[in-house]
C-alpha cells in the first residue's frame, strides 16, 4: 500500500470511530425513560448487567464534557453541555443525600438509574468516586466564575459546616477519609490505591483554590495540608526494585492474585490526575511503568502475539481472570488500550526530553488508537473487552467509559501532532 493510501485509510478509520463514539456515548447519558443526568455504565442488562450509574465512571465522563465546554466555540454545543452538566449535578446531589444515610457514606459506588443504592453486596466503599465528583464539579464551578455566574458557583460549593453544597460535602469526605482502606477502581482489592490517592490529591488542591476564592480560608488550608500528606504517601508507590509503580499498598481484603503489581490503573491515574510535581508523564516512574505494561501485553494475548508489528491491545493487569461475564481468563480492554494511547500522546506534548537510558515503546499513541478502532464492529461499537484470542466483543456492550476514553485520547493525540511515527 502506498503511503498516501495508508494515510487515507488510517485517518478514515479514526474519524469514523470518533463520530460513532460520540453518538454511542451520548445515548448512554440518560436511562431508557429519558431521565437526563444519569450516566449508565452500559445499556447491557444481563450477562453482565451494567445498567447502573457508577459515581466514578460518571464523574470521568462528565469531566470530558466540561473540558470540551472549555474549548469549543460552538454556542449551541455549549448550551447543550451546560444543560447536561446541570442535570448530572442534580442527580449527584440526590446520590449524596441517599448515600449519606448508608453505612458506606459518600463512598457508595453504584446507584440504580432511579437513584437507589445498589441493593446487593459489593466492594464498598470506593473513595475515588467522591474525589472525581468533587474535581469535576470544582472545575465546572471555576468556569462558572469566569463566565460571571459566581452566585451559582457559590451554591455549588456551599461553604457551611455541616456542608450543604455538593462540592463541599465531597471535599470534606475526601479530606477526612483519604487514609482509610477502600476498594480500587477495578472493585477487586481493598487497601490504599495509587489511582484513588492521585484523584483525591488533585481534588483537594483544586478544591482548596475554590474554597479560598469563596472566602473559606480555613477549609482551603486544611485541604492543602491533606493534599501534602497524600503527596508524601504517593512517593512510596514507586518500586525501585521492580522499576514500576505499585497499584496498591497495605491490602486488607480482596483478590490477591496481582503478583506482578503492574497495573494499567497507574497509567490512567497519571493521564487523569497528575501534576508536574508528582508523577508527570515524563517521570521515571511513569515511563518505566508504561514500557513494562506494553512489554507484558505484547506476548500475553494471542491477538497480540499473532500480529507483533501492530500496537498491542492492553489489559488491566497480567494476572487478570475476569472475562467480562465470568472468570475464565482476562482479556484486553478498550479503555486501557486508549489509556496507553493517551499517555504516549501526552508524553509527545511534554516539554521534557525522554531519557536515552529508558526503554522505548516502539509504537505511537496513534497506533494504539488505530489498533483499538480496527477491532470495533462495522458500526463502530466498542464493548468493554476484546477476546484475547479472536478479538470478538466480550463483557458489557457499548461501555460508556470505552467511548469516553477513546474521545479523550484522540483529542490529546490531535494536539500532539501528525499521526505517524513511533515513540
Amino acid at each position: 500500500m502506498s503511503l498516501k493510501k495508508y494515510l487515507y485509510s488510517f485517518i478514515t478509520i479514526l474519524n469514523f470511530q470518533e463520530i460513532h463514539s460520540e453518538h454511542y456515548l451520548l445515548s448512554n447519558l440518560k436511562d431508557n425513560s429519558g431521565r437526563e443526568g444519569v450516566v449508565i455504565a452500559s445499556p447491557s442488562r444481563s450477562n453482565p448487567n451494567y445498567y447502573y450509574h457508577w459515581v466514578r465512571d460518571a464523574g470521568l465522563v462528565v469531566r470530558e464534557y466540561v473540558e470540551e465546554y472549555k474549548y469549543t466555540s460552538d454556542l449551541s454545543l455549549k448550551r447543550d453541555i451546560r444543560r447536561f452538566v446541570q442535570k448530572w449535578i442534580q442527580v449527584e446531589i440526590e446520590h449524596q443525600r441517599t448515600a449519606g444515610e448508608s453505612w458506606a457514606n459518600l463512598g457508595e459506588p453504584i446507584f440504580t438509574v432511579d437513584g437507589r443504592i445498589y441493593p446487593h453486596p459489593w466492594g464498598r466503599p470506593q473513595s475515588d468516586g467522591p474525589a472525581i465528583r468533587a474535581l469535576t464539579m470544582t472545575e465546572w464551578a471555576l468556569l462558572m466564575i469566569q463566565e460571571g455566574r459566581e452566585e451559582d458557583a457559590r451554591k455549588l460549593y456551599g461553604g457551611k459546616i455541616p456542608a450543604e453544597g455538593p462540592i463541599k460535602k465531597d471535599l470534606e469526605y475526601v479530606a477526612h477519609h483519604w487514609f482509610e482502606s477502600n476498594f480500587d477502581l477495578w472493585e477487586e482489592v481493598k487497601g490504599v490505591h495509587f489511582f484513588t490517592l492521585m484523584a483525591q490529591r488533585i481534588a483537594l488542591v483544586k478544591g482548596a483554590d475554590l474554597a479560598a476564592y469563596m472566602g473559606d480560608h480555613g477549609a482551603s488550608d486544611y485541604y492543602l495540608r491533606q493534599a501534602d500528606r497524600i503527596k508524601s504517601v504517593l512517593n512510596s508507590f514507586y518500586s525501585a526494585e521492580k522499576a514500576h509503580l505499585i497499584p496498591t499498598i497495605n491490602q486488607v481484603d480482596g483478590w490477591k492474585n496481582k503478583v506482578s503489581e503492574l497495573d494499567t490503573a497507574s497509567i490512567l491515574a497519571i493521564n487523569y490526575f497528575s501534576f508536574d510535581d508528582v508523577y508527570s508523564v515524563d517521570s521515571l516512574a511513569a515511563q518505566n511503568t508504561a514500557a513494562q505494561i506494553v512489554d507484558v501485553f505484547r506476548n500475553l494475548y494471542k491477538i497480540n502475539s499473532d500480529k507483533p508489528n501492530l500496537a498491542p491491545m492492553i489489559g488491566r493487569y497480567s494476572e487478570d481472570v475476569y472475562d467480562g461475564n465470568g472468570f475464565s481468563g482476562g482479556n484486553p480492554w478498550y479503555l486501557t488500550t486508549h489509556a496507553m494511547a493517551e499517555y504516549l500522546c501526552r508524553r509527545d506534548l511534554s516539554k521534557e526530553r525522554t531519557s536515552p537510558n529508558l526503554k522505548k515503546i516502539p509504537f505511537s499513541g496513534w497506533q494504539f488508537l488505530e489498533r483499538s478502532a480496527s477491532l470495533a464492529d462495522s458500526k463502530g461499537h466498542f464493548s468493554e473487552q476484546a477476546d484475547r484470542v479472536t478479538g470478538e466483543p466480550r463483557g458489557a456492550a457499548d461501555l460508556t467509559w470505552s467511548y469516553a476514553s477513546y474521545l479523550r485520547a484522540i483529542r490529546v493525540c490531535k494536539r500532539a501532532g501528525v499521526p505517524l511515527g513511533t515513540n
